[in-house]
């Protein structure tokens, strides 16, 4: 087989990887680079026609310098195992709290291949909007306003999931619901609280996987800075 090298993206778009591979010549000549997208995440596999390991190598580099941060797995790795080898490496601790997302991302760590003793705590699944306020210090007003997708909240179930569960991180993802097209991720630790938000347009599940995809990126980013 023809030498290869595959990338695993979060973060950036087919349109845009491709957009900028044009504008910078890459791979270059004898290479080949195809795609393949998923719900939140495209593969990018570049190979060689003259079977030139060396090219596909020096390719390889170049593009991590091009896409940077968001290159998060070389090989076929899904993102949660990438994740809970980095709280593994760096001996820390993960809850999450999920609103409005069935608890896919509770699953997807709990499933995962390479669950490290202690990395996960756990995760909570809220259902009733209601529970939010008082039992994780979310104010009514603040619900009122924005819902479970607001910065403000979702920072606050980040905090409350790391403080109720003894972890060192905690991890709110709250999706858009029934209707809804916006989901929120909030990373809480010791230094403080980063939320990030995501627009939507998809089917039911697509979008629950899609917002799950987001929160362990995000997670991940906050992870590598650590490094």
């Amino acid at each position: 087989p023809a030498p290869e090298r595959i990338f695993q993206t979060c973060g950036i778009g087919e349109s845009d990887i491709v957009s900028l591979f044009e504008e910078t010549g890459f791979p270059g000549e004898g290479l080949d680079v195809a795609y393949c997208a998923g719900p939140g995440r495209v593969e990018v596999r570049v190979t060689s026609r003259a079977e030139d390991a060396e090219a596909v190598d020096a390719a390889a580099g170049r593009l991590r310098d091009l896409l940077g941060d968001y290159v998060f797995a070389e090989g076929r790795v899904d993102i949660e195992d990438v994740v809970l080898r980095q709280l593994d490496r760096l001996g820390l601790s993960l809850a999450t709290l999920e609103v409005g997302t069935n608890g896919l991302l509770t699953r997807r760590l709990s499933e995962s291949k390479v669950r490290h003793a202690g990395s996960y705590v756990g995760g909570m699944v809220i259902h009733r909007l209601d529970t939010l306020v008082g039992e994780f210090g979310v104010l009514p007003e603040e619900l009122a306003e924005h819902g479970a997708t607001g910065e403000v909240v979702a920072g606050r179930l980040a905090e409350a999931a790391r403080l109720r569960l003894g972890s060192d991180i905690g991890l709110c993802l709250a999706g858009p619901g029934e209707g809804g097209d916006v989901a929120r991720a909030a990373v809480s630790d010791a230094t403080g609280i980063e939320t990030g938000s995501l627009q939507l347009a998809w089917s039911r599940m697509l979008r629950e996987y899609r917002v799950s995809q987001m929160a362990l990126d995000r997670l991940r980013r906050r992870l590598g800075e650590r490094v």
